[in-house]
């Protein structure tokens, strides 16, 4: 980056002035530096634009905008940096109150036009009704347009009984006594989480761990390996996204699987192949985006789930959900083991066969095991290599399933619970 920065931008304006053509002074906006994926790129973009000020290289006043996390905070604060700045800390505010109540009006008016029920506009939502959404939402645009989310979906009539419950437990919440700048904010994620089905909780808390545990606001992650690694079915999948639609998008994928070998049987398993195929990992990557991407609308959706005090019993980072989650991987990897039996070494599909056990592995204890290849045991299944999700087979832990491994696991996960 600093390279970058010199040749792309320093170098440039030095240029432009030689030639008489002086950059005046101006404003550079940086919003949301705590999104910037990895600690260390954050505080050396810091470290980049302090050193420009101290040098005049730029002709440029930087503003950058985030939130405190502590080595953002650490970075500011060193001697040579702090000299050159001026920290302010904004806090919540109420102007954006007339803001919020224009889309709020906006928006609602939307969903009745596109429900042809324009003739309810003068009576839903009532004036209270908004003035209770922007007094919740508090100045954060990410809570009324949540709420609108979650509203508007699915495109049908009960959109009134949806604000409602809205509305009511949102006035719970108020009741409940002092409340913290999120305490609206979280009221509504829990109310969001409570809605999905009691026999779905844990699926819909397997596959949000998946997104929290490689935040990134920019990226969009693939569910078809993670649905079937969890034994989380098309179906199952579906049922979940329609009641968190309103923190999560779900982008289906459009592009359509292309075959990079016309001797690949798309119907036929990778292990059914023939001794002449290797899982290329371009066309192992077409195949993991074929029931689409997966991301959270808002970075305060991840903070509550990651905060057992503001997300209480959907937390996803405590212990026992871990152990849960742990749990579940080896019962999984267990079963699927059952199925094959050890022909000799090879090293030949490593990167594939091993996905799911070395993942494991990894959490557990950091080891590497060696690959196999692997016979099938009579009446096995195999997944083919097309097979939906919705089959729970389709890129699970039979890439690679060896049974000493998933009774060591399960040995490992016994003494865990019993220190």
């Amino acid at each position: 980056m600093p390279s970058q920065f010199r040749s792309l931008i320093v170098e440039p304006l030095r240029e432009l002035e030689k030639q008489g053509k002086r950059i005046q002074q101006k404003a550079i906006f940086i919003d949301g530096l705590d999104e910037c994926v990895g600690e260390d790129a954050q505080a050396e973009i810091i470290k980049i634009i302090a050193s420009s000020v101290r040098e005049r290289s730029t002709p440029f006043h930087w503003a950058i905008f985030s939130r405190a996390e502590p080595r953002i905070v650490s970075t500011f604060k060193q001697d040579n940096i702090a000299f050159v700045t001026h920290s302010v800390e904004l806090l919540i505010s109420r102007e954006a109150d007339n803001e919020i109540e224009m889309y709020l009006r906006g928006e609602f008016k939307n969903i009745l036009e596109q429900r042809d029920f324009l003739q309810l506009l003068s009576s839903w939502p009532t004036d209270n009704d908004i003035r209770t959404l922007v007094n919740a939402a508090a100045g954060l645009f990410a809570h009324p347009a949540a709420v609108l989310r979650h509203i508007a979906y699915p495109p049908d009539s009960k959109f009134r009984e949806r604000l409602q419950s809205v509305l009511d437990t949102l006035s719970d919440a108020g009741e409940q006594g002092p409340t913290t700048p999120f305490s609206q904010l979280d009221a509504l994620y829990v109310y969001i989480m409570q809605q999905i089905p009691e026999h779905n909780i844990l699926p819909a808390q397997f596959l949000l761990s998946f997104v929290l545990g490689y935040w990134d606001s920019d990226t969009r992650w693939p569910i078809s390996w993670h649905c079937c690694l969890y034994e989380i079915s098309e179906g199952t999948f579906r049922d979940i996204y329609h009641y968190l639609h309103g923190v999560i998008s779900h982008e289906p994928s459009f592009e359509p699987l292309r075959s990079i070998d016309p001797r690949i049987n798309l119907a036929r398993s990778y292990y059914d192949q023939g001794q002449w195929f290797y899982p290329d990992r371009l066309i192992m990557k077409q195949i993991v985006i074929v029931h689409g991407t997966i991301r959270f609308y808002h970075r305060s959706f991840y903070d509550f789930l990651d905060d057992p005090a503001r997300s209480g019993s959907f937390c996803i980072t405590t212990l026992a959900f871990r152990l849960k989650r742990l749990d579940h991987l080896i019962q999984c990897h267990h079963h699927y083991a059952s199925s094959y039996a050890i022909n000799g070494p090879s090293m030949y599909f490593l990167p594939l066969r091993l996905l799911s056990t070395y993942l494991l592995f990894q959490t557990l204890c950091r080891h590497r095991v060696s690959s196999a290849p692997l016979s099938h045991s009579p009446g096995h299944m195999e997944p083919s290599l097309l097979i939906p999700f919705s089959s729970c087979r389709f890129f699970t832990s039979s890439h690679f399933c060896y049974p000493g491994i998933s009774q060591a696991f399960m040995q490992f996960l016994r003494v865990f619970r019993s220190l």
